[in-house]
């Protein structure tokens, strides 16, 4: 390398070391409680730290991950609960990135840093990519999936900024940084297990690639473009490669989940499959809800936001009689939020400085990023309505694969987030580097704010004109004051507030919006400096963002770190439960949500649990039979222990199930029915003590068996681990078994005196064995080969990235003459 080069190098180097230090002062200061020791536990996290207990302390107590628990939906893979995967070498660098600092700080750099890299890959000046770093990370979304601790998309998101620059550079023929890029980009993203966010991200690309065909085609490039669409793809694929097992187990978890088809038909009488298109759009943005790019309260901003002693439902309680500290405490967390969403913890705010430089770059930027970033934000925008856009959305539920597997399509506005803020660093590099013409620029400033800015003073002169402010829930939450009269001057007080919040926040971003065109224009007219324009610019960005971010993720939410240590208090119930000394029995707690809380899982094998996938044919039972508290499931499922409201105290109180059916019992008679409609209404009325229902796809394996009573036969659990269950069992003939732990042919081997037999699901959800006469010891085992063999195929591609990384680096930063 030649000295010139060194010194451009070493002065690079020090210009990016200043900009992540200057990253690491502004998470520092937004987060400072962290410094003092505080620490965030979000519900979506303390519902993990519940599901995943059993795993943890299994790893503690062992030195073995356990790839499947009882604590949560009466057992299930801990594929996405708690597991590591050790060959992967993505896993080592997330691991590391959350050793930075506690979270959600450390995922706030990771935006940074991502989308740094990525506008650097894009040739943007360093200052600029600074503050376009600042503008994404810190849009609202960002920071609201961190407050409710969607910690997996945060990093998805995060990690889209390498792949996109990855994807750049191959098109700029950069082959071997932009292979290293999208290669280990690509092993990031798909280690979160966001899939989701990861499709998003997949059509953001692939609207890259056809442009780039038609430009190609265009061109007369296309050996070029071929070219790079090959290293692109093999980059891709080493990613992938590294994520083997992350995806083997993904896909045969997936038809198995929620997410799969299920053998039930609906009432259209097609099989379910997937999320229903009615749940699916559950939350759409309607065509208006887009104001939030631009005004952060244009809908009330969250489902449950505080107001000021100055709002006029504050007055209006106090004119009413009601006290001053239980009006503060009334407006302290109110439904403010009026979208069609059933709630929201808050909007999608883009910024208004961010939103002018979309539209500015919009009138400036010409050529193939331009339509690239604007098909990817209309595409973004329109599916992110979902029922609202029902001629598109349709055309997606029904035809693009894998998009009924997902809900919460507004989503998808992380597409619109990195179009708007790649668009914005574009038109500022332009306008930083080219010869301004003056007046061209001048038009196009005067032009840029009109647009956002006059539908900005609209909204705020007018906003009765086309909105009513009226909100879905405004109806109960009148029902539920018991003074009609004051409920009816409430819900218009609040109408009066949203429309308050509607018409301040459209002044708000017109003067932050008129401050940067302000700027701006003084720079084209060199009345400014680039670093004035950077400063003032980049002042205005963090001014706009933070404020709005601090309503949702602030200090308030911290607390101190000792409190960790015991996410959940148990009850006095837990606590007697606990003493049972059997290695194995369930718990089903109906003082919280059964289906919507942890807190049972993380001190027992629970019935319910939290999991947005669970097995499938168990969520079928959960909804036919478990929220009706059928017996004859509670029994089947050896639930032991119910913990429920105690009559009169309301305290928690622990009852036993006497009729619970143990671990294992041999059953009288077997049924065999057509089909799981069938064996699914049957469990309504059999008895599952002695009846096993068996599906005809089975019937050869029973075939032989005799039935009658089995007095004589006894089998019992004698080891429990959640991926490892062993018995001994003494049989007067060959007799049927049934478990009570679910069926999952994916992983679950049995054992009879250490050789492998085949057994069978039972009585829709359980699994069965034939057991012949004698003494036997019977294990199940859970070693699925989608994980150790994944595991070996993943350590084989992470070699190959580490070596290529290495050797990609020492090529393009030291073979330079």
């Amino acid at each position: 390398m030649g000295k010139g080069n060194s010194n451009t190098l070493v002065r690079n180097l020090k210009i990016h070391l200043g900009v992540i230090v200057a990253f690491l002062a502004i998470v520092l200061i937004y987060f400072q409680p962290i410094l003092a020791g505080k620490r965030i536990i979000p519900n979506d996290n303390l519902q993990g730290l519940g599901a995943a207990k059993e795993v943890r302390d299994h790893y503690k107590e062992t030195g073995n991950q356990a790839l499947w628990t009882n604590s949560t939906y009466g057992g299930m893979p801990s594929y996405h609960i708690g597991i590591y995967h050790p060959y992967n070498v993505a896993n080592h660098i997330i691991e590391f990135v959350k050793s930075w600092m506690a979270p959600p700080a450390c995922y706030v750099l990771l935006y940074l840093i991502c989308f740094y890299i990525l506008f650097c890959s894009m040739k943007i000046d360093p200052l600029i990519s600074f503050v376009g770093a600042i503008a994404f990370a810190f849009t609202s979304y960002n920071f609201i999936i961190l407050d409710v601790g969607h910690n997996t998309k945060a990093m998805a998101v995060a990690f889209a900024g390498p792949i996109i620059g990855g994807v750049l550079l191959c098109f700029k023929r950069k082959y071997i940084i932009g292979a290293i890029m999208i290669a280990l980009g690509s092993a990031l993203e798909i280690r979160t297990k966001h899939i989701q966010i990861s499709y998003y991200l997949l059509m953001l690309v692939l609207i890259l690639v056809l442009i780039e065909l038609i430009y190609a085609l265009k061109e007369k490039e296309i050996k070029s473009y071929l070219r790079s669409i090959a290293v692109l793809v093999f980059a891709a694929l080493v990613g992938v490669g590294t994520n083997a097992s992350v995806l083997w187990i993904t896909y045969e978890y997936a038809d198995e989940s929620v997410r799969g088809q299920s053998e039930l038909t609906g009432a259209d009488g097609k099989k379910l499959s997937g999320f229903s298109k009615t749940d699916a759009f559950m939350w759409s943005y309607s065509f208006g809800e887009n104001l939030t790019f631009l005004m952060p309260n244009a809908f009330g901003g969250s489902s449950y936001k505080a107001l000021d002693s100055d709002s006029e439902t504050y007055n209006v309680l106090v004119k009413s009689g009601v006290s001053q500290k239980n009006a503060k405490h009334t407006i302290g967390n109110l439904p403010m939020y009026w979208g069609d969403q059933p709630f929201t913890e808050g909007p999608a705010y883009m910024g208004a400085v961010v939103c002018f430089l979309f539209v500015l770059g919009l009138l400036i930027i010409k050529g193939k990023m331009k339509w690239w970033l604007l098909s990817g934000f209309l595409l973004s925008v329109m599916l992110a309505m979902g029922k609202h856009f029902g001629l598109m959305s349709d055309f997606f539920y029904n035809y693009v694969p894998l998009y009924s597997k997902f809900r919460s399509v507004t989503m998808i506005h992380v597409i619109a987030e990195m179009a708007m803020v790649m668009m914005a660093v574009l038109v500022l590099q332009k306008i930083f580097f080219e010869k301004p013409n003056k007046q061209f620029y001048e038009k196009s400033i005067i032009k840029a704010l009109a647009i956002p800015g006059g539908i900005a003073l609209f909204c705020g002169f007018f906003p009765g004109m086309f909105f009513d402010f009226i909100a879905l829930g405004d109806d109960q939450f009148a029902a539920d004051i018991p003074n009609a009269q004051l409920a009816e001057k409430v819900i218009a007080a609040m109408r009066v507030d949203r429309a308050s919040m509607l018409r301040t926040d459209a002044l708000r971003s017109v003067l932050l919006m008129g401050f940067a065109a302000g700027i701006l224009w003084a720079f084209t007219q060199k009345k400014a400096s680039k670093y004035i324009l950077i400063g003032v610019l980049g002042t205005l960005i963090i001014i706009d963002m933070w404020t709005v971010n601090k309503e949702y993720l602030n200090d308030d939410d911290f607390i101190p770190k000792r409190k960790l240590k015991q996410p959940f208090i148990p009850y006095q119930a837990d606590l007697e439960i606990l003493k049972d000394k059997d290695l194995y029995y369930r718990v089903f707690d109906v003082t919280v949500g059964p289906f919507e809380s942890s807190r049972c899982s993380y001190f027992h094998n629970a019935v319910g649990g939290y999991h947005p996938a669970g097995l499938r044919r168990v969520n079928d039972v959960i909804y036919r039979y478990i929220t009706y508290r059928n017996m004859n499931v509670f029994n089947m499922l050896n639930t032991k222990y119910y913990i429920v409201e105690e009559e009169g105290t309301g305290k928690p109180a622990m009852k036993i199930n006497l009729t619970a059916l143990g671990n294992a019992w041999f059953v009288n008679n077997i049924q065999i029915v057509e089909n799981a409609e069938e064996e699914i209404k049957t469990i309504e009325t059999f008895n599952p003590a002695t009846i096993a229902l068996i599906d005809k796809r089975f019937i050869d394996y029973v075939a032989g068996l005799s039935s009658g009573a089995t007095n004589n036969s006894s089998i019992s659990l004698t080891h429990y681990e959640p991926d490892r269950l062993e018995y001994d069992a003494n049989c007067e003939r060959e007799i049927l078994a049934v478990f009570s732990d679910m069926y999952y042919d994916k992983g679950w081997q049995a054992y009879i005196d250490g050789e492998e037999v085949p057994h069978i699901r039972v009585n829709y959800i359980l699994r069965a064995l034939k057991i012949p006469e004698g003494k036997h010891h019977v294990e199940f085992v859970f070693q699925p080969n989608s994980f150790f063999v994944g595991e070996k195929i993943s350590l084989f591609f992470s070699i190959i990235i580490i070596v290529g990384s290495l050797f990609g680096f020492r090529q393009v930063f030291f073979n330079k003459k």
